[in-house]
């Protein structure tokens, strides 16, 4: 729960229905979509240098970015001052102090299935499958790396993140730069023991999205709501907060991005990354180095 004086400090910017350069099928809304607000006062998260996004597994967060080497810290959201919190487990993502994942652009967790952890240098994609456990408890990825895989089926770098198709859990990725960008969904099977996603049968769907997208997070199913996709995107080139919601099986049926909803926000950074924390807490990071964090609600 928020409290009284976050809930006041709730503030919704503006919403925008239409993606510019994005692809899109006009349906009727036949579902519930979660409305997303943010908070108007943001936080710094120190020590991630330019933060490249977050994730969440249960009640901890987790921030990457690119600081003197990549790096991971953990981070529990402390709800009464709506602050994360660091744990003091951070991960190096060195390897006998060799920098492996020095711009990190993407990092999913799931219970009883593999860790991806995407890395994006110079539009080029590389994703690695960790022992994340064994990462944590050592504090760099010596001994933790499990195999690289060539994000080669993408063209403008990768940022995995499982997502749910019928019934079936696939790792999404899309790329970044101002057209002819695709949302993809691999197996994760396959992926685990690929050398490239040209590998046959790495690629099970595709279909085309709008511009600038630096990550992406997924929220299951409901009896009121679709599986949804959502693309966390800078509005210009480096810059802008935007989040558009995506049926993700409708997506997938039209080859077209289905657009739900769209969101443009007003602060004027880098958006990087943004994941939901429990049943509505949505947080969001910048690639700025102070007021990088800022919460919200998404119901």
């Amino acid at each position: 729960m928020f409290t009284a004086r976050q809930l006041r400090d709730v503030t919704l910017l503006y919403l925008c229905s239409v993606a510019a350069g994005c692809a899109q099928s006009h349906t009727t809304q036949k579902h519930y979509v979660p409305t997303v607000t943010l908070f108007k006062n943001a936080s710094t998260f120190a020590d991630v240098g330019a933060g490249q996004g977050l994730t969440v597994n249960g009640n901890l967060v987790y921030i990457y970015g690119d600081a003197k080497t990549g790096v991971i810290r953990e981070a529990t959201f402390d709800q009464g001052t709506g602050h994360l919190v660091p744990t003091g487990r951070d991960v190096r993502l060195t390897i006998d102090g060799e920098d492996v994942a020095p711009h990190p652009t993407g990092l999913t967790i799931r219970d009883g299935m593999p860790t991806f952890m995407g890395d994006t240098v110079n539009r080029r994609g590389v994703i690695h499958v960790i022992d994340f456990a064994k990462a944590l408890s050592t504090g760099t990825l010596d001994g933790a790396l499990i195999r690289s895989i060539n994000d080669d089926a993408a063209v403008n770098g990768t940022r995995p993140c499982y997502a749910q198709v019928g019934g079936r859990w696939l790792i999404a990725t899309s790329d970044y730069g101002n057209s002819n960008n695709a949302i993809r969904l691999y197996d994760p099977q396959r992926l685990l023991h690929a050398t490239s996603t040209r590998d046959e049968g790495v690629l099970v769907h595709s279909f085309p999205c709008g511009p600038f997208v630096q990550n992406v997070f997924f929220i299951e199913k409901t009896n009121r709501s679709p599986a949804m996709l959502v693309l966390v995107q800078n509005i210009t080139p480096g810059l802008g907060w935007r989040l558009t919601m995506l049926d993700l099986e409708q997506s997938i049926k039209t080859n077209q991005a289905v657009i739900l909803r769209m969101y443009d926000f007003a602060p004027k950074d880098e958006l990087e990354g943004a994941a939901v924390l429990g049943k509505e807490t949505l947080l969001l990071i910048s690639a700025s180095s102070k007021d990088n964090v800022r919460g919200g609600l998404i119901r």
